[in-house]
């Protein structure tokens, strides 16, 4: 069993409320560990 499959498996065990606040915790853990995008270069042209 893979990591993911063990996350899900203690959410099973879990109350609604309780997997609803676990996925939202995953989800600010995505945007906090998210690759920061850099803005793309432009050239100026004279």
């Amino acid at each position: 069993m893979n990591l993911a499959e063990t996350i899900y498996q203690h959410s099973l065990n879990l109350p609604e409320t309780a997997a609803r606040e676990a996925l939202d915790f995953i989800e600010f853990l995505e945007q906090r560990y998210a690759p920061i995008p850099y803005p793309p270069k432009t050239t100026k042209r004279h």
